[in-house]
Parts: C-alpha cells; structure tokens; sequence
C-alpha cells in the first residue's frame, strides 16, 4: 500500500507497507532532487499498514539528517583548498 509522497529536506520520502504474511513489510523509496530513486528493502514488519508507513517515514528521515551531516562545512573546504599544496609537481 502506498501513502502518499512527503517532501523532506530536497528529497521527496515514499513510504510503503506491503502485506506479508499476517503483517505489514515496511520499505521506503527515496527520490532524489535529480529524479534518481532508490528503494530501501524491508525495514521490518508491523502488525498494521499505518505503523510500517510511520517507520519507513521515520527512518528516512533519520538517514537523510545523517547523509546531511556528515557533509563538510563549505567554508572550511573553501579555506583548506586556499591552504593546499599540490601532492606533486609534474615535470616541465
């Protein structure tokens, strides 16, 4: 079952709830800015649709505050890149 799209930090989240067997398979896709998607696979299983869609949600949202923060600082990177010297000289 799908509910919806939720746009989330230039990504837009896709949270899924698939029945399986007695319960409900949590996944997620997420679509980039680009229009690139991935999937998740089964983040795990619920006895309702609604609660596998509310963790799908939630771990999406997790693992895109942690891809964003583990991105450098631009200013620091501008300020290295000022200070950096080349690995090696080619020969003239």
């Amino acid at each position: 079952m799908r509910d919806g799209e939720i746009a989330y930090k230039n990504v837009v989240l896709i949270p899924l709830a698939a029945y399986d067997d007695g319960t409900y398979a949590a996944m997620l896709i997420v679509r980039e800015f680009d229009g690139l998607q991935r999937a998740s696979g089964i983040l795990g299983h619920f006895a309702c649709a609604l609660d596998a869609r509310k963790f799908a949600l939630a771990y999406g949202m997790t693992e895109i505050d942690a891809r964003r923060d583990a991105q450098p600082d631009p200013a620091k990177v501008h300020e290295w890149n000022a200070h950096s010297q080349p690995a090696f000289e080619r020969a003239a």
